[in-house]
């Protein structure tokens, strides 16, 4: 088994103090991938324009790294499985030059508007394939 990322021993530390009944989902989550320390994002996951692959926009940054929480599927879900909508704040370019950044390929949250339904970019992939066991959050 690999080492545990830096991360989680203060994780479970935590966690274990605060009384928590802990699934595996979120020791392999923490294990693999660490939990965030207490920095304060200066915008939220779904003011990023970030989405649930199903579409619900109630999401914010998950404890663990590289991951959001869709409120809605109750799920930890991999932040470059998860489409994302221009915010209304960015222009254009700003929003291409954030995607640029990104160290993944971004699918990007299109609409038709004649149906109003999401369409993703080439090589999306299924919900089914992103879904994680659901956890308390």
């Amino acid at each position: 088994m690999s080492e545990p990322h830096p991360t989680y021993e203060a994780w479970f530390q935590k966690a274990r103090d605060e009384g928590r009944q802990l699934t595996k989902t979120e020791f392999h989550l923490a294990r693999t991938f660490g939990a965030r320390q207490g920095d304060m994002a200066v915008f939220e996951a779904d003011e990023l324009g970030y989405r649930c692959p199903l579409g619900h926009e109630r999401v914010t940054w998950s404890e663990f790294n590289e991951h959001i929480w869709c409120y809605t599927c109750g799920l930890d879900i991999l932040t470059h499985k998860c489409p994302i909508k221009k915010p209304e704040f960015m222009t254009n370019i700003q929003f291409q030059e954030f995607i640029a950044r990104l160290p993944f390929k971004a699918i990007i949250w299109t609409y038709n508007d004649a149906t109003a339904s999401k369409k993703a970019s080439p090589g999306a992939t299924s919900p089914a394939e992103n879904a994680r066991t659901p956890r308390k959050h």
